[in-house]
């Protein structure tokens, strides 16, 4: 996997001999001591996207962080949309959406937007999250982390899959929901970021794929 941010981002791996897969995590991040404009920063990092398609790159990652210093990008669906009308063949995907601080019928309706801008290309990866900084913010507890994202998973499940659907839970409650359009995908790709093998086993009888990522751990995710 190769990442990419700030100014040297143009250090790019080929495709290798072997035919193993190449993905790419993309960070929008503008780190003080090479600031530059940011409408800059984010058009050479699209010209990225661009170039990595061209060097047989087969899956294009953005990421999510709130409140950085060096702008690291808060918003993922509009790259994406962005990547996805630049590119034809290459998969796009969040890695990861931080579900807890998001409504799930919006990620959903966003979700679908962009599968259907990319003409099926999206994989939708989410996680709880781990900076106490963005959850004081949000005014979110953070023992609400993992329950709020599995919820909101059930949530955009039912918008992708279902044609109309009500629902009652513990932070959403929702009546006669019917979400259109759909995704051209069917079904979407669905992530779920799990560190610990408690995590990975809900994700899998939940019909997720769990996807691995580095993290410092916390008490909750333990037990």
């Amino acid at each position: 996997m190769v990442e990419a941010r700030g100014p040297s981002s143009r250090s790019i791996d080929r495709k290798p001999a072997d035919g193993a897969t190449q993905q790419m995590i993309m960070m929008y991040r503008n780190p003080p001591q090479w600031s530059r404009p940011v409408q800059e920063l984010y058009r050479d990092l699209l010209d990225l996207c661009v170039l990595a398609e061209e060097l047989g790159i087969d899956h294009l990652w953005t990421s999510e962080h709130h409140f950085h210093e060096d702008g690291w990008s808060p918003s993922q669906f509009p790259i994406l949309a962005a990547i996805a009308a630049r590119t034809r063949r290459i998969r796009i995907g969040t890695f990861v959406l931080l579900l807890p601080f998001h409504n799930p019928i919006r990620v959903a309706e966003d979700a679908a937007t962009v599968d259907i801008i990319s003409g099926g290309r999206l994989d939708l990866a989410v996680g709880p999250g781990s900076d106490p900084n963005d959850y004081a913010i949000f005014g979110v507890p953070m023992k609400q982390r993992r329950p709020r994202m599995h919820e909101g998973l059930e949530i955009i499940r039912k918008c992708l899959n279902q044609d109309e659907f009500s629902f009652k839970g513990k932070y959403w409650n929702f009546e006669n929901v019917r979400m259109t359009p759909k995704p051209v995908q069917s079904p979407l790709p669905l992530w779920v970021a799990a560190m610990f093998p408690k995590s990975d086993r809900r994700s899998r009888c939940e019909g997720m794929s769990p996807r691995l990522c580095a993290s410092r751990p916390f008490a909750e995710d333990l037990r």
